[in-house]
């Protein structure tokens, strides 16, 4: 099975990290054995670089892509929002998407996200990565709250460049903020917004020719109880709710919409 994409190993050494393609191949080797790596804020590059070589930065840590090659005609990309770390190494913490290289079958089993994940793995391959690639914190000011950081065009245009490479049958994107940030990407209008949480599995224009975009609420234990039931009412009104089967009904809703 290929975890990674070579012209995305490219994207990233271009944009992101100061490795060449064998460089970080050896990472995802490292990756594999259940490992991360540990690197100094030296080996950014461009906006990495600007944020995370600054005094008092920490909780630093990267998320790769990884995708899951199983072979299948057909592709989702699942975009969340970034890499939430938490440690004490002054350094920069390279790690994968929900740290699948050390995810055991007891937590497979225990999370949301990868009871999704595996659902939809029965039919797809399954690519995964955030918006923002980097986490960190400044005193009380976590990246994904840092205005200066988050406008910056260069997480667009690595977004847009995974689509590009990756071309997806489909984009399923964890929660609002992925869910907006992606549309833009996309320049896809929201036309049917009913509730706080919606989905919207319309064909993608322009670079992204039938590309279905589809949006649930972020499965983790951090996202509100209430935003996964006003997204069941709104999309699901004849299912009743519950939280035990929530994985697979929103997998099978995801499912539905990609037929």
């Amino acid at each position: 099975m290929n975890y990674y994409n070579e012209k995305i190993l490219n994207i990233i050494s271009d944009n992101i990290l100061n490795y060449n393609l064998n460089e970080l191949k050896d990472i995802y080797k490292l990756f594999n054995s259940g490992e991360t790596k540990l690197i100094p804020s030296s080996k950014t590059k461009n906006i990495y670089n600007n944020f995370l070589i600054e005094e008092g930065v920490i909780n630093k840590q990267f998320d790769l892509p990884y995708y899951f090659d199983f072979k299948k005609a057909k592709t989702i990309m699942i975009i969340g929002m970034d890499p939430k770390g938490s440690h004490n190494h002054k350094d920069i913490i390279l790690n994968t998407p929900y740290s699948i290289q050390s995810a055991t079958e007891n937590s497979m089993n225990e999370n949301d996200y990868w009871k999704i994940i595996k659902l939809l793995s029965n039919s797809y391959n399954i690519y995964l990565t955030d918006i923002y690639k980097a986490y960190f914190q400044k005193g009380s000011i976590a990246s994904n709250k840092n205005i200066l950081y988050k406008k910056r065009n260069l997480h667009a245009e690595i977004i847009k460049n995974e689509i590009l490479e990756v071309k997806p049958y489909a984009i399923l994107c964890w929660g609002k903020v992925s869910r907006d940030f992606v549309a833009r990407v996309v320049k896809l209008k929201l036309l049917n917004i009913i509730t706080k949480d919606v989905n919207y599995p319309y064909v993608c224009k322009g670079d992204f020719n039938d590309i279905k975009l589809v949006a649930i609420p972020h499965p983790s234990g951090s996202t509100r109880e209430e935003s996964f039931v006003s997204f069941h009412e709104a999309n699901l009104p004849t299912i009743p709710y519950s939280k035990k089967n929530r994985p697979e009904t929103l997998a099978n809703f995801v499912l539905s919409k990609l037929k």
